[in-house]
């Protein structure tokens, strides 16, 4: 997916989070993988922002099985879709224990904001490294986008991102600038 469409669809999502008055506060599990200091492992990120009314009692993953299936996704370069069988039973997990991943509105578009940024910037920055988008033939991300009257869902997930910066004062420089 092309850059500017994937800014396109955050711009999209953060007006339509900005206009639904059902909800102040959203789930929010985010998810970051791969070994920097390995060429032969696949860096990825995966986050979801949900917001709904669904009740779930039962779940059948734990925390540790979503992660461990994300995982999986990003070193396997495949994506976390709806048709997944898996799909359901991860939506469901967070449904069932939602108070452990809420977030307020605001907080919800600054993250979103400051991916923007990052982009617009053709870097990502995450925990003092500075990464861009793989430059391979395979789709580097996937976003599904859900909204109805009662839900609302966003599912965000990019593979192939590549170190383009190790820690020097190179990161250094962009972390002043991008971070404060």
């Amino acid at each position: 997916m092309e850059k500017s469409k994937v800014i396109g669809e955050f711009k999209k999502f953060i007006s339509t989070l900005e206009k639904n008055s059902s909800s102040s506060k959203f789930i929010f599990h985010r998810y970051l993988v791969g070994d920097i200091n390995s060429t032969n492992s696949n860096i990825g990120e995966i986050f979801l922002i949900l917001q709904s009314s669904i009740t779930i009692s039962k779940q059948e993953l734990t925390i540790n099985d979503i992660n461990n299936i994300f995982e999986q996704k990003i070193h396997s370069n495949s994506f976390l879709m709806p048709s997944d069988p898996e799909f359901i039973p991860i939506l469901n997990y967070f449904f069932g224990n939602r108070e452990e991943f809420i977030i307020n509105r605001k907080e919800t578009i600054s993250f979103l904001e400051e991916k923007i940024l990052n982009l617009q910037n053709s870097i990502w920055i995450e925990n003092h490294r500075a990464f861009s988008f793989g430059n391979s033939f395979q789709p580097d991300c996937i976003i599904n986008f859900m909204e109805n009257s009662d839900s609302i869902a966003f599912i965000f997930q990019i593979n192939n991102l590549n170190l383009i910066f190790t820690e020097s004062k190179e990161i250094n420089n962009l972390n002043k600038k991008y971070l404060n």
